[in-house]
């Protein structure tokens, strides 16, 4: 966020430089030495909410104080969202392959 206020306070102190989105990225980039996009992974958000629901679901059965009725939905989350987590592996990849 540092960047971004740097560039804001650039913006505003010269009145001849006018705000743009595509140049704060570059100062951004320049500043950090990343040079393309396509070095960061790209993470469906299927796969991220799948994961996340498996990981609450472990949670509630590990937890020790959590009541009996609250572990069974532990157990209907971890595999919901071991599914989902599954699904969206399944449609990256058919994706990925499509032209």
């Amino acid at each position: 966020m540092n960047h971004r206020a740097f560039y804001l306070e650039s913006c505003l102190s010269t009145p001849e430089m006018i705000y743009s989105l595509e140049d704060e990225q570059l100062l951004f980039a320049s500043k950090h030495g990343r040079k393309d996009k396509e070095e960061e992974i790209e993470v469906p958000l299927k796969l991220s909410v799948g994961v996340s629901v498996a990981l609450v679901g472990l949670f509630l059965i590990v937890v020790p104080v959590v009541p009996l009725p609250v572990k069974s939905w532990g157990k209907e989350m971890m595999v919901y969202g071991v599914g989902i987590a599954l699904d969206a592996c399944y449609d990256y990849d058919g994706n990925k392959n499509k032209p």
